[in-house]
């Protein structure tokens, strides 16, 4: 049984890999991630157990699974059945294996941005998956999220730059064998060259319909029916030179590092001082709070998504007490477990 998650910066064209590869006979693969909910319910695990030593390891995973967002994970795995495994692990395998064998196919995947700074846990509850990350011009995604959410471009620049040096550091751990790196403009210039690399390293024939026109797309899709060539470069037209230069200025090294020509070349790469980075994201916080609509993504749909006064005022206190509170304090006030000390 073949595992994989699709993973890189978010507006790196993860939701797009994942539909082509949808298209593969072989591969099971929706719109909704999972792979965060398996790191954080079964996570949760230790935080939990102290408060429940008088219950066992299958009851207290039951309880998270059932607590779980939206229930997805229990979609995958039966929380009444947890005493027929001998742990989490396989638990979790027999529900990949169920989910595909009633789908018809042999091989699971799922697409979660930002996946790869949690590919150790991953791996602890998956062992044998393999990681495909997606890089594309950090310029272009500057641009898109500013645009998209409204996030400042030079803390989006540096948040670029720490989740490709993880996907480089993941790589070296585990090998080019276990952890691929595509770029995303090579995914629209070359699709069958780069989607036949892709099958290859998941040890998969390849089939021509993943590059085939998506007849289901309409007018709110978040995927276009054909490859969008223009977003290859449309950036230069959504950002001013001197936007470029100082995106450049934190960029620079893993830019010509991936392959992608400068605009101003020559200069040395400067990274956000951490003062910087609090204050672009409490700025971005305090503007999210008055922020009650937003385009989102809901079954590869772009839709209107209200975001209700008490969400906002929980993400704006959330972010407020990540940058300034002690991590262990922090844990302690925020996570849900710590709140309600919950006992089963």
């Amino acid at each position: 049984m073949q595992i994989f998650f699709i993973g890189g910066s978010q507006r790196s064209g993860t939701t797009l890999l994942s539909v082509m590869l949808s298209k593969h006979p072989e591969i099971d693969i929706d719109g909704d991630s999972i792979a965060f909910r398996m790191v954080s319910c079964f996570g949760y695990y230790k935080d939990v157990l102290p408060y429940n030593l008088d219950h066992s390891r299958a009851a207290i995973q039951s309880w998270l699974i059932e607590q779980d967002y939206k229930g997805r994970l229990a979609e995958l795995i039966d929380p009444k059945n947890l005493e027929a495994f001998p742990d989490a692990r396989a638990a979790l395998e027999h529900g990949i294996a169920r989910r595909i064998q009633q789908r018809g196919k042999t091989v699971f995947g799922d697409k979660s941005p930002n996946i790869e700074h949690f590919m150790a846990d991953l791996l602890t509850l998956l062992p044998e998956a393999k990681f495909i990350h997606l890089v594309r011009d950090g310029r272009a995604v500057c641009a898109s999220r500013s645009r998209r959410a409204g996030k400042n471009l030079y803390l989006a620049a540096q948040e670029w730059v720490d989740g490709n040096i993880i996907g480089l550091s993941n790589q070296a751990m585990i090998g080019k064998d276990r952890y691929q790196m595509i770029r995303y403009e090579d995914l629209l210039q070359k699709p069958e060259a780069t989607m036949r690399e892709i099958c290859q390293f998941l040890d998969l024939p390849y089939d021509p319909s993943t590059i085939k026109e998506d007849q289901t797309a309409n007018e709110g899709s978040y995927v276009k029916s054909s490859l969008d060539l223009s977003k290859i470069d449309n950036y230069r037209q959504q950002l001013s030179n001197r936007e470029i230069a100082k995106i450049e200025k934190i960029q620079g090294q893993l830019l010509h590092r991936f392959g992608y020509s400068l605009v101003h070349p020559g200069k040395p790469a400067k990274p956000l001082s951490m003062a910087r980075r609090i204050w672009y994201n409490q700025t971005d916080n305090v503007k999210q709070l008055f922020i009650g609509h937003r385009v989102g993504m809901q079954n590869r749909q772009n839709v209107a998504i209200r975001i209700p006064l008490r969400s906002r005022l929980k993400t704006f206190i959330f972010h407020l007490g990540k940058d300034f509170l002690p991590t262990p304090v922090f844990k302690r006030i925020f996570r849900k477990v710590w709140i309600k000390k919950v006992h089963m």
